[in-house]
């Protein structure tokens, strides 16, 4: 469908976090190789995310006033071949508001089950198809993994430095304010070593302060619109168990894994399950100790964080959002699905 008109509608912000945004993002870079004409349609963004979407050249209509349980369907001038909505709240009432601006409907689903779409990509490892019996095209797995364009192909990570270098991301949402449990975690470990930490647009970006002892090295960088390089010069990530697991399995990272959300809790188990990561269980609810004895046992077993990234890396290839794009835009074309 070359020239095709294709809205993305989906919710970023200090409740959720950035990974409706990233995904959808991702779809839409894919979308546009693949000859569509795709269009964010979103509330009020951060400036660092809005900047991403500009950097990438994607259109957008960001809405101050639009909430996530919002259609926005009012926003779209015209007709669109395909919308794709991604949001918590976006419901089969939105499913059916868009049903006026857009001849094909997909959702990018976490598990919650059919929304009245004609389309569903859900890239989780724990994705099941008896979850969308009344959805036509399922789009289940990591082989669906919506990564944006820097991850197809990501460069080699570098060698290991003699101080280890940790990455330490717990999203972009206010949910995440862990991060003095975190800091006693990571010196428990007994071990020098740096740890880069990856602020939240929607919390102070000074917090945690170091410790006097000195022996474990916190770097606050600000938010960042893409981690690609942060985590090629990492030798462990610490991670929310939302899609930044996909991106870390995709450059070879091993990562050690908490919940922050419900949702997040079936497919951390799955990765966990299959040698992918390592699970702490909730980040609200996990002692320093534990984190500090998981994280010195992986950075002294060198096999063991290879075995962790192999395992990752064989779910994701990177392929998956051009695998999706087309799937979505020859169905819509075909009028298949319904």
């Amino acid at each position: 469908m070359t020239g095709a008109r294709v809205v993305l509608r989906c919710d970023a912000g200090p409740e959720i976090g950035a990974g409706h945004l990233i995904r959808s993002l991702a779809l839409a870079e894919a979308l546009r190789r693949c000859g569509a004409e795709p269009c964010l349609v979103t509330g009020e963004l951060p400036y660092v995310w809005r900047h991403l979407l500009a950097r990438r050249g994607l259109a957008a209509l960001e809405h101050p006033a639009l909430r996530p349980d919002s259609a926005g369907d009012d926003l779209l001038p015209g007709q669109a071949e395909l919308a794709v909505l991604d949001g918590y709240e976006l419901d089969s009432a939105c499913v059916a508001a868009w049903r006026r601006r857009a001849a094909y409907l997909a959702v990018i689903d976490d598990g919650d089950g059919d929304r009245g779409a004609d389309a569903v990509v859900n890239s989780c490892l724990s994705a099941r198809a008896e979850a969308y019996p009344h959805t036509r095209l399922r789009l289940l797995g990591p082989d669906y993994a919506l990564l944006r364009e820097e991850f197809v192909e990501p460069p080699e990570r570098r060698p290991p430095d003699a101080v280890p270098r940790l990455l330490v991301s717990l999203g972009g949402s206010t949910a995440a304010g862990l991060a003095e449990r975190l800091l006693c975690g990571l010196e428990a470990t007994g071990r020098a070593l740096h740890a880069r930490w990856i602020a939240s647009p929607h919390e102070d970006p000074l917090a945690p302060a170091p410790r006097e002892n000195g022996s474990v090295e916190v770097e606050i960088a600000p938010p960042l619109p893409t981690l690609l390089d942060e985590m090629l010069e990492a030798d462990l990530g610490l991670f929310a168990a939302g899609g930044v697991r996909f991106e870390a399995a995709r450059v070879g990272l091993p990562m050690v894994l908490g919940i922050l959300a419900d949702n997040q809790v079936a497919d951390a188990r799955a990765f966990a399950d299959a040698g992918a990561a390592h699970l702490l269980g909730w980040w609200r609810e996990v002692e320093p100790a534990d984190i500090g004895e998981v994280v010195r046992g992986l950075l002294d077993d060198t096999e063991a964080r290879n075995r962790l990234a192999t395992r990752a890396g064989a779910l994701v290839d990177g392929h998956g959002a051009e695998r999706a794009a087309r799937a979505l835009l020859t169905a819509a074309a075909e009028g298949t699905g319904k």
